[in-house]
């Protein structure tokens, strides 16, 4: 057996071994909302669009996300679009590097993400421009102390999801003390809790329109862009606002949060707002959504994810994290190049690409043999 024929081997049994795992936990949630996993208007035809790139599109996701936003034959098959088009789109050989929260100073211009106040990677301490420090906790306060902030956020910088072991810390007299437990930010404290790399920043305060659905998280807008392979122009397919549970610290649906999808033409927020299992609700946090709501400076936000993309070459698919900040200019929280989030588009205002699934479809079909496979054990 070749190389190539061990490479195809390899990658059939990954993609059979994730379509078994989103379909156990598809099945589940589709069964909790009352959604019947058989034939539904418009599937044949769905089929037979999405059949061309190299695998069999799952009809489970079209039965559940049409349930959703209606028969769409645009609806993008998560198997598809996990197993072929992110790495099409996305060569792994990159993935890694831009995946590194703590690398994102190398990438973005200043001012475009939040300060950073310490990073620890590979076991090393280093300051916001990547010298070395020698650690202490003389030195970790002055560290801390060194922009005029009153909250800070740490949280892990590679292979992080859902806001796992993302910690919020406010300055209670000269001590920065964790907002939950009250723990103070100590050295002893970041050596036990910390074994991974993580980053230290200034926490970004929310415009008041935002803070107004949960002031206790960042709820982010999350956002869909696309660079186009006809002429590298960056469009934005779709857009969600993610709204954290009261209390929680973190927007994530897995931490309970939900979220809203947005008019991606004018920033206005849809009528209701749904869960990661797909529960639909017109009420939330004490926020009723029938009533109309409108994001203010939208065409700024669209303006700055596009100009966000144009810095990350050799990449077309992300999932961008926004936040607008109180003076009313937006910020980048974090981009991702993985785990597409095909769902969060699907269950509230549409196809996740858009007017861009021929051509992305297209393009995808004709590089099959391109795809990139990296597996961590």
């Amino acid at each position: 057996m070749n190389i190539n024929n061990i490479k195809k081997l390899a990658i059939d049994v990954l993609d059979r071994l994730n379509n078994h795992r989103y379909n156990t936990t598809y099945l589940s949630w589709m069964k909790e909302q009352g959604i019947p996993n058989k034939p539904v208007e418009g599937e044949e035809e769905w089929y037979k669009k999405w059949n061309v790139l190299g695998i069999q599109p799952n009809k489970l996701y079209y039965r559940l996300y049409s349930h959703y936003i209606g028969p769409n034959i645009n609806i993008v098959p998560k198997n598809v679009c996990h197993n072929i088009i992110e790495l099409i789109l996305n060569p792994f050989r990159y993935v890694g590097y831009y995946g590194d929260k703590n690398l994102f100073d190398c990438v973005m211009p200043h001012g475009i993400y939040p300060i950073t106040l310490l990073r620890r990677m590979q076991g090393f301490y280093y300051d916001q421009n990547y010298h070395r420090i020698q650690m202490n906790d003389n030195v970790l306060e002055h560290m801390l102390s060194i922009t005029n902030v009153e909250r800070i956020v740490l949280k892990p910088t590679v292979v992080t999801m859902g806001g796992v072991g993302v910690r919020i810390f406010h300055l209670r007299g000269k001590k920065w003390k964790d907002i939950k437990t009250e723990e103070t930010l100590t050295l002893d404290l970041l050596e036990k809790v910390r074994e991974e790399d993580f980053i230290i920043q200034e926490a970004l305060c929310q415009h008041e329109f935002i803070n107004q659905f949960n002031p206790t998280s960042v709820n982010t807008i999350r956002l869909s862009v696309y660079k186009s392979v006809v002429d590298d122009v960056c469009h934005v397919t779709q857009a969600v606002m993610r709204i954290g549970r009261q209390g929680s610290v973190v927007d994530n649906g897995c931490a309970g949060g939900m979220f809203v999808g947005i008019n991606k033409y004018n920033g206005k927020l849809y009528n209701r707002v749904c869960s990661e299992k797909g529960e639909i609700r017109t009420e939330f946090n004490g926020i009723d959504f029938t009533k109309s709501y409108q994001i203010p400076h939208w065409n700024d936000i669209i303006s700055f994810a596009k100009q966000i993309c144009n810095f990350v070459p050799c990449q077309r698919l992300f999932a961008l994290d926004v936040v607008l900040c109180s003076d009313g200019c937006p910020r980048l929280l974090e981009f991702n190049l993985t785990g597409y989030s095909d769902w969060l588009f699907q269950y509230t205002v549409g196809p996740a690409f858009d007017e861009y699934t021929d051509e992305i479809i297209e393009y995808c079909k004709t590089r099959l043999a391109k795809r990139e496979r990296v597996v961590y054990l």
